[in-house]
């Protein structure tokens, strides 16, 4: 009589993982808050300017004589920032991004009559103290930045401020800020810059480079720089459940858990508030880190309750969703995450035939 025998190398850790996956419950973690990575694009561009003379910002030439008497050749301030236009050129920890070509992503401004940004404070630089530039709209009527994939809309925001800063007249290549808010979008790039800066929608730009193309006079200047969602410091986010604006209003989305590849994962979430879940309650959840996965037919992301099969890994691999509770009025945002784990490889050596 002959019998088959199969020899099995189990790694020991991964047998323990499968076995403890097929066979207990899942782990449930009561972590209630996500550590994830800012979200950052690269972009450069450039920014319309509009000149008047006035005090020095930068020197385009020396003349020895005039620097003996503390005063530049020329110098150049700008009245008024007319328009600007930037291309991304990286992103990095945006989750709706992942795979897309970067340089897809376009967003640009025009702060023309009547809505404009002009120079509303400033310093001007000397030869060894710094200088800074201030441009704010005093119109009250937005001047609105548009992001756009291949020509497709998908989110606008408000510029609010741009400043800039040289650290002395002879300085041409300045630093700079712009700050921004989301105030519409269709895309699951703007959803996730939204759940990110916990629904305030406030980004961050900063200018690491930004200098004339050819000189001051001709008013157009070249960026390099990045945004991220507002107060990223220093380089992730902590999200938590909020339960300060309304204690009726508390985002509870599930307990932390673990599953194995193409296992079956249910994720559910609920009002925690003093109410508990009411009629007028709706979900929206999102993908912030992990291999996308998609909702079964049963359900979606904009349920309070959704199903999926976990992805395929190769390694330990944390997914990431954040969950919008509203009432119409009210928001409250709370994240869960999943520990996905490859099945073990049962790297069967030989057959042996008795």
């Amino acid at each position: 009589m002959s019998h088959l025998s199969v020899i099995y190398r189990w790694p020991t850790i991964g047998l323990a993982l499968g076995l403890l996956q097929f066979f207990a419950a899942p782990f449930l973690v009561s972590t209630r808050a996500a550590e994830i990575p800012c979200p950052v694009i690269s972009f450069t561009g450039q920014i319309q300017m509009s000149y008047v003379s006035g005090p020095n910002w930068v020197k385009i030439t020396e003349d020895a004589n005039q620097i003996a008497n503390g005063d530049p050749e020329f110098s150049s301030m700008y009245l008024n920032v007319e328009e600007g236009t930037a291309t991304a050129n990286s992103i990095n920890h945006l989750h709706s991004l992942e795979g897309l070509d970067p340089n897809l992503l376009t967003f640009s401004f025009d702060s023309g009559s009547p809505a404009r940004l002009s120079l509303t404070d400033s310093l001007s630089p000397g030869a060894a103290s710094e200088g800074y530039e201030v441009y704010t709209n005093p119109t009250g009527i937005p001047v609105i930045l548009t992001f756009t994939y291949d020509l497709d809309s998908w989110a606008t925001a408000e510029v609010l401020e741009i400043t800039t800063h040289v650290t002395d007249w002879l300085d041409d290549d300045a630093t700079g800020k712009v700050r921004a808010v989301l105030t519409g979008g269709d895309s699951a790039f703007y959803e996730e810059l939204m759940f990110l800066s916990d629904g305030s929608g406030e980004l961050d730009f900063t200018f690491d480079s930004f200098y004339p193309v050819s000189n001051p006079l001709d008013d157009l200047f070249a960026s390099i720089g990045s945004f991220t969602v507002a107060n990223c410091d220093p380089q992730s986010l902590m999200l938590q459940s909020q339960s300060q604006v309304d204690p009726n209003l508390i985002a509870e989305a599930g307990d932390d858990q673990t599953a194995v590849e193409g296992g079956y994962v249910r994720v559910k979430g609920t009002n925690v508030g003093g109410n508990g879940l009411q009629a007028q309650d709706t979900f929206q959840w999102i993908q912030l880190q992990g291999p996308t996965v998609t909702p079964d037919q049963n359900g979606g992301f904009d349920f309070a309750m959704f199903n999926f099969e976990a992805p395929e890994v190769d390694v330990v691999t944390e997914l990431i969703f954040g969950m919008t509770l509203s009432n119409g009025g009210t928001e409250s945002r709370d994240t869960m995450s999943i520990l996905v784990y490859p099945i073990p490889d049962l790297m069967v050596d030989g057959v042996e035939f008795d």
